[in-house]
Order: structure tokens, then C-alpha cells, then sequence
């Protein structure tokens, strides 16, 4: 778990535009912390569900799964680069795309398959059809009656 503000300063090392040394202003920090909440609110809105909460400031916690940090801190920092007048390096887009597709992988609900009970009206042998054959379309034929030698007959 962690703030909202560990997210942001984690996507601003990405891009450079923050360091321990030089820090970045605080209209930048506001910046990528709106894009921060946008992004977050696009992920809900296409099903992707983590579980995290969105911040209304930049000191909330936002409760998400340890495994969704470098997706938050890649793809803020690709989405944020324009607006910074940065360009993402080629490495941290292609963490942003791979983590982003397993993102949607673990977190995007899958839909479930149903199946009918009985096999659809039709179904079975794919002999001759009804009018040619008196036995019709069904998986066995009719039990044909035998006699026997003293004239009783037997079905099989």
C-alpha cells in the first residue's frame, strides 16, 4: 500500500523530471496527480478492478495490490511525459504496455461460458433424414423383433 504521492514522485524519477537533488515545482506534482486520479478513473470505467481506492488528495492512501505499483508508476509516467514536455524512454513504454496487459489480464473480469444441458434440438446421428429412413435421425436404431424357433418372438 502506499500514497498517492509515492505514485506521482515514483512516475516523475521515471521521466526525470524529479530527483532527490532537484525537485520538481508543485504545480508539476499537481499535474501528475490529477492525470494519476484520471487514469484511475479509466481503468474502473473499463472494468479493470483492483480493489484501490481513488484519492481526493495527494496524501491518500490508495489500498491497491503490491502487484499493481510498477503499472501505476509506468503508465502515469507515460501519460503524464506530453503534458511535461518529456518523452518516455523506449524501456519505460514498454513496461507501461506489458504491465498494462497484465493488468487487464488479473484484474478485467472474465465472462463466464454457459453451456445448455442437452445437446440442441436436432443433434445426434447425421444419418439419412427421417423421410428416407425408418429409423430416422437418433443416435440407435428402433429394436428390430426376431422369431425364434418355436414362432416366439425375442427384441434385442
Amino acid at each position: 500500500m502506499s500514497t498517492a504521492l509515492e505514485r506521482v514522485t515514483n512516475a516523475l524519477f521515471i521521466l526525470g523530471a524529479t530527483s532527490p537533488i532537484k525537485k520538481a515545482r508543485p504545480e508539476i506534482f499537481n499535474l501528475t496527480f490529477d492525470t494519476l486520479v484520471t487514469m484511475l478513473k479509466l481503468w474502473s470505467s473499463q472494468g479493470i478492478s483492483t480493489g484501490l481506492t481513488i484519492p481526493a488528495v495527494i496524501g491518500d492512501e490508495l489500498d491497491e495490490p503490491a502487484q499493481i505499483d510498477f503499472a501505476i508508476d509506468f503508465n502515469l509516467a507515460v501519460t503524464v511525459a506530453p503534458y511535461l514536455q518529456k518523452i518516455a524512454s523506449p524501456e519505460a513504454s514498454s513496461k507501461a504496455s506489458s504491465t498494462m496487459q497484465s493488468l487487464r489480464t488479473q484484474f478485467t473480469a472474465q465472462p463466464v461460458t454457459l453451456y445448455p444441458n442437452s445437446l440442441p434440438l436436432g443433434a445426434g446421428n447425421s444419418g439419412p433424414s427421417s423421410g428416407q429412413s425408418p429409423i430416422g435421425r437418433k443416435f440407435f436404431g428402433e429394436p428390430e423383433t426376431v422369431d425364434s424357433e418355436s414362432g416366439a418372438p425375442i427384441t434385442t
